[in-house]
């Protein structure tokens, strides 16, 4: 079995590949879709995948040359574990070796030497998510680290995305688009689902205030298909 694999469902809706490298995740956000499969201590505890090898990887990379692998739904590539175990700035190494084109989304710490990396690269994107609740995100960094982020990644030469997603307070998601539209290529948009608590967010309203917001900014949106086939 690939680790580099071809994304299904919703997932498929952000990237063709994707490649997931840990296990677990203590950013701990509140809404979470982990919460519905993982493992009891998910959320506490992370390591490498048991499946990952550096040498496995290196082994398929050639296959995906000019490909965009997104790293990475599972997990988040940028945790505090990275920073110990590095197997996300030797994949990167393994992806500019081979032409992989890496695709980062991530609510976590990036330091100077990966940045360093990154902008060997001559092509990648470098992604952010936001949910406007900070306090549901509950390790992640805080937004303004995240804005810093995405403002950094463009300005090394990154394509740059949000994904706002789930979107759990409207009116901080109106004023991050806002905010992070003078630097960000594209924004995607995915209601919340899991949680019953949706059920009292009105999105044909709120999809409406987003295309309005981001028309008016010339910011190239898209909806995920829960709120494209909302009427």
């Amino acid at each position: 079995m690939s680790l580099i694999y071809k994304s299904k469902g919703m997932a498929a809706e952000y990237s063709q590949y994707a490649l997931n490298i840990y296990s677990g995740c203590t950013h701990n956000c509140k809404f979470c879709y982990n919460r519905l499969r993982a493992r009891v201590d998910f959320f506490e505890v992370v390591y490498p995948l048991k499946k990952f090898s550096l040498k496995k990887l290196e082994k398929e990379a050639p296959a995906f040359a000019g490909k965009e692998v997104l790293l990475s739904f599972f997990s988040d590539a940028f945790q505090p574990i990275e920073y110990k175990e590095g197997l996300t700035y030797k994949t990167l190494e393994i992806f500019l070796k081979y032409g992989i084109i890496p695709n980062i989304l991530t609510k976590g710490y990036v330091i100077s030497k990966y940045w360093n990396l990154l902008n060997q690269f001559k092509k990648w994107k470098f992604g952010v998510s936001f949910s406007g609740d900070a306090k549901k995100e509950r390790n992640c960094i805080p937004e303004e680290m995240r804005i810093y982020n995405l403002q950094w990644a463009k300005t090394l030469g990154a394509e740059t995305w949000i994904s706002f997603e789930p979107i759990i307070v409207p009116e901080r998601i109106y004023e991050l688009i806002k905010q992070c539209s003078p630097f960000t290529d594209e924004m995607r948009f995915g209601r919340w689902n899991y949680d019953v608590r949706a059920n009292k967010i009105n999105y044909k309203e709120v999809k409406e205030n987003i295309i309005n917001i981001c028309k008016g900014l010339n910011q190239k949106c898209i909806f995920k298909k829960n709120l494209q086939n909302i009427k």
